[in-house]
């Protein structure tokens, strides 16, 4: 699983519904992995739990919705997961935004399937840059994929990946999860998760690091 590589040290998981949420930690607990997660159901205490264990470490993987990140600020995250697009084209932008502060590297993953290609599309007008998916997944990362920081303001960042060409990514057909992953900022690296879509976190680690 792409969740079982060690080089995602701190991970937000981002989903459009509070069910979602629930249902992707369920499963990533199943599967063996330290997740906690925040949505406006939680409890204020709930939240603030879930967010010092991933402050402080001791949580790896935090899922959450768009409405409760709001106004996360939590240094060191290594990578976000869009394990669904977003209703609105510039939640994206702030999802992604999330990672590679401060001069660090940062990697956004997101997953697409058939029926978000007009999510797609909205979010690729919103950072005027279009993002590359490729036809099928054979269970590897892309090795031209780069990690950058992301120390501009979005639409910057779009305009300076497009023209070094870095943003790289892959399309996975309907058996699996179902999802075309891509790669667009601050730098996209898409490893396959096994099993059905609600098998968020099974599987053995891809060979090579995201």
């Amino acid at each position: 699983a792409m969740l079982a590589d060690e080089t995602m040290r701190s991970v937000i998981v981002f989903t459009r519904t509070k069910h979602g949420a629930d249902r992707v930690t369920r499963d990533l607990e199943r599967d063996g992995f330290d997740a906690a997660v925040i949505h406006g159901n939680k409890s204020q205490n709930a939240r603030q739990k879930a967010l010092n264990g991933f402050r402080d470490g001791s949580v790896r993987i935090l899922v959450a919705t768009d409405i409760a990140a709001r106004g996360i600020d939590v240094p060191g995250i290594s990578h976000v997961v869009n394990y669904e697009l977003p209703d609105e084209a510039e939640s994206y932008v702030h999802r992604i935004g999330r990672t590679g502060r401060n001069g660090a590297d940062g990697i956004a993953v997101t997953l697409c399937d058939p029926g978000e290609n007009a999510k797609l599309r909205q979010v690729e007008r919103i950072i005027r840059m279009k993002l590359p998916v490729t036809a099928d997944h054979l269970g590897q990362p892309d090795p031209k994929a780069e990690p950058r920081s992301n120390d501009r303001a979005p639409r910057e960042a779009a305009n300076d990946r497009n023209s070094n060409n870095r943003p790289r990514g892959e399309q996975k057909p309907r058996n699996g999860f179902g999802k075309k992953p891509f790669q667009g900022k601050p730098g996209d690296e898409r490893k396959p998760f096994r099993g059905k879509r609600r098998s968020f976190g099974s599987g053995k680690p891809a060979s090579r690091a995201a």
